[in-house]
């Protein structure tokens, strides 16, 4: 029985730390400066500038801890494991109804794949070429038994738009709690 595990790329370990350390980084040097300087308050449009970047820190951070996964495929399933958060889901190769493979343009026309597969829950999962080093491995035991029907690339923005609204609201209730305690 042939079985393949997902390994992770290396992308994956170094791009996210350096936007997290850089997004809280600057949410901490700023909130000190307030607090050691209160004479000197920052405008509203700095506050925005660094608001946003300490929301993509925390969102990089809340991130793969949520959706960080392990793919597992078999002759005869798909599981679909998230350590982080204790969920592990299992599928026959039958319950997996379609897949579609995106061809995507990122940041200086760099082309990148996703693969989207949905199961007879309705459920749709995608993993990318930069997020798994056996890629082709692992979608070549998807494609060989299943159909290749469209699956819109669009469908996973819910999830990155709850995840921003959370870490938004976390960074907005850091600031706004220590500046208050800071200059009562």
């Amino acid at each position: 029985m042939k079985k393949t595990k997902s390994k992770v790329h290396w992308l994956q370990l170094v791009i996210p730390p350096y936007i997290i350390f850089v997004g809280i980084g600057l949410m901490i040097l700023f909130l000190k400066m307030s607090v050691e300087n209160p004479a000197e308050k920052l405008s509203m449009g700095t506050w925005l500038f660094v608001g946003s970047f300490a929301s993509f820190g925390i969102f990089f951070l809340l991130w793969p801890i949520r959706y960080y996964k392990v793919l597992i495929i078999t002759e005869e399933y798909l599981i679909i494991r998230y350590p982080l958060v204790g969920k592990e889901l299992k599928y026959h190769n039958h319950e997996i109804i379609k897949w579609y493979e995106h061809i995507n343009i990122g940041s200086y026309n760099y082309q990148y794949k996703t693969f989207h597969f949905q199961t007879n829950d309705n459920k749709i999962f995608m993993f990318s070429d930069y997020e798994f080093r056996n890629y082709q491995e692992l979608i070549l035991l998807i494609i060989s038994k299943n159909k290749n029907e469209y699956i819109n690339k669009l469908h996973n923005l819910k999830k990155f738009f709850i995840l921003f609204t959370i870490s938004s609201t976390i960074t907005f209730l850091i600031i706004y709690i220590t500046l208050k305690i800071a200059l009562k």
